[in-house]
């Protein structure tokens, strides 16, 4: 291992906390090759994208700024095998760091990163508030001149580092904790010399989906829709974690009073790990007249997701990725949602499309650290005034 390799691994070990032996492998090697062979290419703009999909999606928009910012430098992306289908259309290189565990799994990590410490990089870039402790050794590891991160406050479920890794950064963007996502994004752009950004015009999310991505999708939603013109909803009912979950109980009657109404096919959209709420949604309201529910958790991409979620009527779900991409894709959506970051998390689209459905409460921002212990922020929003919601993002006034 060469000095300055010894050297970078050394200064990147946290105070009681070891480095991966796969991180300092990668870090080795790339040094070697890069000191035996010299890049060719010029510097890359790196970003470091740990967070889930719903991260991901806000931070499209984004990308496409850089990449015009800092042309001809490429934009790559290091992110989870999860959200990398959403980087593909707007960075010039997406790099998956594998999860899980296993005998292989550090030289399958070490392999995947090894073409961050071959090149030059002209500025890394850190735009989502983590506590990840790898991701923040990878920036420590990585020779640049530029290394810039947000300032911010843990969430109730952030791994806890034993020491504040801002200083592992050249620059950090102080920020307030309740700003919505898109509004600290482009106060790092323009921190980075960005000038005139605004999130709508210039960050708006987008993961560039193809005609045909669109026109298959419109394809199935005619199919559902039939011939009694249904209204078809996009239902997300997944969250990220029990605390922002209105209930599968309370979307059954949601879509069983809204079926009284008028025909309504739903499809419930999510990963496998709805897959459970998702059955007990359908027990509760399958067999209810004018209800049709497809149940399609675990068995679309993210790609297909997004793609239904634009073609459908509107969308109706937590607070999860699914409610961003209804933003994203100009789908109507009413979203329910806790006081644990509120607005962080918020829709950003056009209010009369985009309604959020809460129980003001005066603990708001407890970062899910629940002193009712029940969270009736989210628990106590009505089917009844979802159904209201939907009506009138749709267009449909109320009966008298």
């Amino acid at each position: 291992m060469s000095g300055l390799a010894a050297e970078m691994i050394k200064s990147a070990t946290l105070r009681g906390e070891s480095l991966p032996v796969w991180l300092g492998w990668s870090a080795m090697w790339g040094q070697r090759a890069r000191d035996s062979k010299p890049p060719a290419a010029g510097p890359i703009v790196l970003v470091l994208s740990p967070g889930g999909l719903g991260d991901a999606l806000l931070l499209t928009g984004a990308l496409r700024t850089l990449r015009r910012h800092f042309a001809p430098s490429p934009v790559w992306v290091l992110a989870s095998p999860a959200t990398r289908p959403f980087f593909m259309r707007c960075a010039d290189r997406v790099i998956a760091l594998p999860g899980g565990r296993g005998p292989w799994i550090s030289l399958r990590r070490a392999i995947a990163i090894l073409p961050i410490f071959r090149v030059s990089c002209r500025i890394l870039m850190h735009p989502i508030y983590s506590t990840v402790r790898i991701y923040h050794q990878i920036a420590r590891l990585v020779e640049t001149p530029e290394k810039v991160w947000f300032d911010g406050e843990p969430m109730a479920d952030d791994e806890i580092m034993t020491e504040d890794p801002r200083r592992f950064y050249t620059r950090i963007v102080a920020v307030d904790r309740n700003m919505h996502e898109l509004d600290k994004l482009a106060a790092m752009l323009r921190n980075v010399g960005v000038e005139n950004v605004s999130c709508r015009r210039d960050i708006w999310p987008d993961i560039g989906l193809s005609e045909a991505e669109q026109n298959s999708a419109r394809e199935r939603i005619a199919g559902w829709r039939g011939q009694r013109a249904a209204l078809v909803l996009a239902v997300c009912p997944g969250g990220g974690f029990a605390a922002k979950d209105w209930g599968a109980e309370r979307f059954a009657d949601f879509l069983r009073i809204a079926a009284e109404h008028r025909p309504i096919a739903a499809f419930l959209a999510g990963g496998h790990q709805d897959g459970e709420r998702a059955r007990r949604i359908c027990g509760a309201a399958s067999s209810v007249p004018g209800l049709r529910i497809i149940d399609l958790t675990g068995r679309c991409s993210v790609r297909e997701t997004v793609a239904l979620i634009g073609a459908s009527d509107a969308c109706v779900g937590n607070d999860t990725f699914g409610l961003h991409a209804a933003v994203a894709m100009g789908t109507p959506s009413v979203v329910v949602m806790g006081g644990g970051d509120f607005p962080r998390w918020a829709p950003w689209g056009e209010p009369s499309r985009h309604v959020v459905l809460t129980r003001r409460l005066d603990c708001f921002g407890c970062r899910w650290r629940c002193r009712c212990g029940d969270f009736r922020c989210v628990r106590d929003v009505s089917p009844e005034s979802v159904l209201n919601a939907l009506r009138e993002v749709v267009g449909e006034r109320q009966r008298s």
